[in-house]
């Protein structure tokens, strides 16, 4: 006989779990407590990209798409009077899906009980009304006990049967009885709970719009209430405990208790003038429940093993629970396929006991974090948490359609999959951790020694480079332009770029710190623009001209390094920049600094013009940040003088706004410019290297050798930060580091900054696409 696993629960996890063991053709049994496989109780849940990646490897994706109809929802933050804080599209889906390759839908829990036990070949498997009470260890196996007086034999037993777990029970039982001391002596007393909540599912009231998904704050509580199929609502209403309740404290809630809860918040605002009454009023069905919060310290025994629920139970606000119970049967499922492919026909006790330690190995930091996660954000929407009022009133109404992007697709990117099935090519261009070039780098020591290392050594360059004086000279060549605009030379000597210090009396450090600072605007400007950026002060391009007025020019490559590590956004998501503003960088660039600074290097006598030119270059780096806000416009401008285009609608501002980030239409311009700046840099490291007497290229002095050192530090940080996020091999993080510096000493360091930036963009736009 080959290997038989039993599984207790056709729950999420226990039907998912079913349909990976078929794929292997590995033996089960399902066992059921209750007399349907998939029972409307009341419940929806909510589907996010890792769980869809596991079900479209198994078959389920499509069928629940088409099941769910419409799920681009338009959603909203409400306050306690119903009206919007914050309203968002539909895109918020729309780029879950384009980012990942899989939207956020909710439907029924049974829908999807359903899809699954549909795809199931083997149907005669799964067996109703048989609740497991005694589970007993056998030689070479397990004897699994129902309440009808059934016996199954098989190798293992798997509890997916919830909080409640049965099979937990007797795992414990079976550790205290056989290892003392292996199992903590009452795990299930740890158990918290600090919410509970009312969900139901209801006819859409009238004054509800169709197709929309509301979160709703009040003091103490909040209400998610979302689209369903069929012209129906789910709705959820969390309400805090009055304390932590833990183990036997934790009541079982009768519809006493549910109706008395409901009543009391029957005229809560939700929606305008819908209340929370509307939509009870309505409801189908309606259930409450505690909500515990939970990971058990240990999920296996021998050969008993626990997953989903009964292994860990996240709060529901973060749509984890049946996604995280998905990922729980493909590890199992991973474990098994590897252990059954070493030994086939009759694994040892040993090798069963490793297989199961792998999924506790592989997935219970993941559940912790998780856990946290949700209860942190469940404390912050039910106005529990000191933080609440500023992150509902303030930073989700300012991030938008961010606010859900940022929590949901780090936490779907980290998730695992069934690594011996092929997944389904879906277009996207975040790729998830396992098909990233190289595994990410988690341990913490690893991470933040680079980065204390790398702020330490740019804080340092930053002091020594800081010139005192250089708003004063700011302040003096404004003086001086405003002098020429009457009509008049104020006197004031302006002379060029200002915080050059000792180099402004060195033609060829001149010409080189000139030209490398061409490159370090273009790299600023790039990374201010990014997506990623669109909160963080510090890499903001007007940031630079205001480092530029307090620092002088030889500190701008050490504030922008600075910026960079401490707030830039380095991630795939956030790496896109507007495609108008990526194509305006470069002109910016040449009018506002290039060409001042060409015609200020001029022997120019007419002492107006020199002056004018003089406060031209003097300012050249903050009339470029201000014309980098205003080409996109005017380019857009004199596009609309030359060929009128029609009005466009929002939908279709939107679909131009898609194509714009996920057709990549940036990465090209910005190619262009790093390339452009690198040619500017090497060509001026060169020859002023020839006119110096043939100076060695890589023989650098003064404020040469400070860029060289601060261009060396931010792209040696951010090799290392992106091997880090396994967007490079490390063999490849060496070569390129070895590539970026031996062309900063061949052609400069402007020029291999530059090449390393061109670089960086290529490897991080190349990420995603079809997977």
């Amino acid at each position: 006989m080959g290997f038989k696993v039993i599984i207790a629960g056709g729950s999420v996890s226990g039907l998912s779990l079913a349909n990976m063991l078929e794929k292997f053709d590995i033996d089960y049994v399902l066992l059921e407590a209750y007399p349907e496989i998939a029972p409307q109780v009341g419940a929806s849940i909510g589907l996010l990209s890792n769980g869809f990646r596991i079900l479209d490897q198994i078959g389920c994706y499509e069928p629940i798409r088409d099941i769910s109809n419409e799920f681009y929802l338009k959603s909203s933050i409400r306050g306690p009077d119903g009206k919007a804080t914050a309203e968002n599209s539909t895109a918020n889906v729309h780029h879950l899906e384009h980012l990942l390759g899989y939207p956020s839908i909710f439907i029924d829990r049974q829908m999807l009980l359903q899809v699954l036990y549909d795809n199931l070949k083997y149907k005669d498997r799964v067996l109703t009304k048989k609740r497991v009470s005694r589970v007993d260890l056998a030689k070479g196996g397990v004897q699994v006990h129902t309440d009808d007086g059934s016996i199954f034999e098989g190798d293992i037993i798997v509890g997916a049967d919830g909080i409640h777990s049965a099979v937990r029970s007797e795992m414990w039982r079976l550790g205290h009885e056989q290892s003392p001391g292996y199992f903590p002596p009452d795990e299930q007393s740890r158990v918290p709970v600090d919410t509970k909540c009312i969900f139901g599912i209801s006819k859409r009231p009238a004054g509800l719009p169709d197709r929309s998904q509301q979160m709703v704050h009040h003091a103490g509580r909040s209400y998610l209430i979302v689209h369903a199929p069929g012209n129906r609502t789910y709705w959820f209403l969390f309400k805090g405990t009055d304390k932590t309740l833990h183990g036997k404290e934790i009541p079982r809630y009768t519809k006493d208790d549910l109706e008395k809860l409901a009543r009391e918040h029957l005229d809560d605002n939700i929606y305008d003038d819908v209340t929370f009454g509307t939509i009870y009023k309505n409801r189908i069905m309606s259930t409450l429940v505690p909500l515990e919060e939970y990971v058990f310290d240990k999920w296996h025994y021998n050969r008993v093993i626990t997953i989903g629920d009964a292994s860990h139970k996240i709060d529901p606000i973060s749509g984890q629970g049946g996604n995280g119970a998905i990922e729980a049967a493909a590890l199992l499922v991973n474990a098994l396929a590897d252990m059954l492919e070493k030994n086939p026909k009759n694994p040892t006790e040993a090798e069963v006991v490793k297989a199961l330690s792998k999924v506790h190995e592989n997935r219970h930091a993941r559940a912790k974090a998780l856990v946290s996660q949700a209860h942190q954000l469940q404390m912050i929407l039910t106005g529990r948490s000191p933080v609440s009022k500023l992150v509902t009133k303030f930073l989700m109404p300012i991030l938008g359609d961010d606010a859900f992007l940022k929590v949901a697709v780090p936490i779907a990117a980290a998730s695992h999959r069934i690594e011996r099935l092929p997944v389904p090519k879906r277009l996207r261009i975040v790729p998830f951790d396992d098909e990233l070039p190289a595994r990410p780098i988690e341990n913490k020591l690893a991470s933040w020694a680079p980065w204390l290392l790398s702020v330490g050594s740019l804080g340092v360059l930053l002091y020594q480079t800081a010139q005192p004086g250089s708003l004063q000279n700011v302040s003096h060549s404004l003086k001086a332009l405003q002098g020429l605009l009457q009509g008049a030379t104020t006197g004031v000597a302006t002379g060029g770029l200002v915080g050059l210090g000792a180099a402004a009396g060195n033609t060829v450090e001149t010409i080189r710190l000139r030209a490398n600072l061409f490159s370090t605007l273009a790299i600023w400007f790039a990374e201010g623009s990014r997506q990623g950026n669109r909160l963080a002060v510090l890499p903001w391009p007007a940031t630079c001209a205001i480092a530029y007025s307090l620092f002088g020019a030889k500190a701008l490559l050490p504030s922008l390094g600075l910026s960079t590590i401490l707030m830039g956004s380095n991630n795939v998501m956030g790496r896109h920049v507007r495609t108008d503003i990526a194509r305006s960088i470069l002109p910016s660039l040449i009018t506002g600094y290039a060409i001042p600074t060409v015609l200020a290097s001029l022997p120019i006598q007419n002492p107006i013009l020199r002056q004018a030119v003089d406060v031209a270059a003097t300012l050249a780096p903050v009339v470029s940040t201000a014309l980098l806000k205003v080409f996109p416009s005017a380019i857009q401008a004199v596009r609309n003088l030359i060929t009128p285009s029609p009005v466009k609608e929002l939908a279709d501002e939107k679909k131009d706004q898609f194509k714009d980030i996920y057709q990549k239409k940036d990465v090209a311009p910005l190619k262009r410019t790093y390339a452009f700046a690198a040619g500017v840099c090497a060509v001026v490291h060169v020859a002023s290297a020839i006119y110096a007497g043939f100076e060695a290229p890589g023989s650098l002095g003064g404020s040469s050798a400070i860029y060289g050192l601060a261009s060396v530090v931010l792209s040696s940080w951010l090799t290392w930060d992106m091997r880090a996020r396994g967007f490079l091999t490390t063999k490849n993080s060496l070569l390129g580091g070895l590539a970026s510096a031996a062309g900063s000493l061949l052609l400069g360091p402007g020029a291999g900054l530059s090449a390393f930036f061109y670089w960086r963009e290529h490897v991080v736009s190349g990420l995603g696409d079809w997977f």
